[in-house]
């Protein structure tokens, strides 16, 4: 089983867009306090000291994980882990195995179990548990929307609008590991309009 990502439209450097995207970035968007926790055993997985490190930086790493977190936050925490666990050659490739990781724990808990039995390893099924993303999202956060419709029998396209997060990078790395727990081959194709409005078309083979 292989993916890959390929990125059409991508913007340039990435600790600039970085800086920018957290400007551009409203006060008000938010993500579960799920997610930060998460983030701490992601960072443990890579080396204990990749956890030091993203520790020093940020000594509240366990929140309630219910209660709604900035996405600012989140976004400042993903890079610093991608950085000090890839290097900044690697940082787009860090930031879509943390989302990607994400995606792993959802598919290993009751919930994530009870839906991939429900849907299936098959195209149909992984559109299936993407619509039902898509329509659950609001549990999660509290921005943005996602969309996906089925082109043909091998190809899936999924847009997204007011994404806060990468969608060149953790966005995709999360529809990867999607895919990589089915065991479908596919190429994933990204195409940016801009940092918050894109598309990841999933074509399998």
């Amino acid at each position: 089983m292989q993916t890959r990502i390929l990125t059409v439209g991508a913007v340039g450097d990435i600790h600039e867009e970085l800086r920018d995207r957290l400007r551009d970035t409203p006060e008000s968007a938010a993500c579960r306090g799920f997610y930060i926790n998460m983030l701490d055993r992601v960072a443990a997985s890579l080396s204990a000291d990749v956890q030091r490190t993203y520790r020093e930086r940020f000594p509240v790493w366990g929140v309630s994980s219910m209660r709604m977190h900035s996405v600012r936050d989140y976004l400042r925490r993903t890079h610093c882990i991608a950085v000090a666990g890839f290097g900044e050659e690697k940082l787009a490739h860090g930031l879509a195995h943390i989302q990607g990781y994400a995606i792993e724990t959802f598919e290993s808990s009751l919930l994530g179990r009870s839906v991939r039995m429900l849907t299936g390893n098959s195209l149909d099924g992984l559109m299936r548990v993407v619509a039902w993303l898509s329509a659950n999202r609001q549990l999660a956060v509290n921005y943005g929307t996602w969309s996906f419709r089925r082109l043909d029998e091998h190809v899936i396209e999924g847009r997204f609008e007011e994404e806060y997060n990468y969608i060149e990078s953790a966005m995709a790395g999360a529809l990867e590991a999607l895919v990589r727990a089915r065991g479908l081959d596919a190429i994933l194709e990204v195409c940016l309009e801009d940092r918050f409005t894109g598309t990841i078309t999933i074509r399998t083979h």
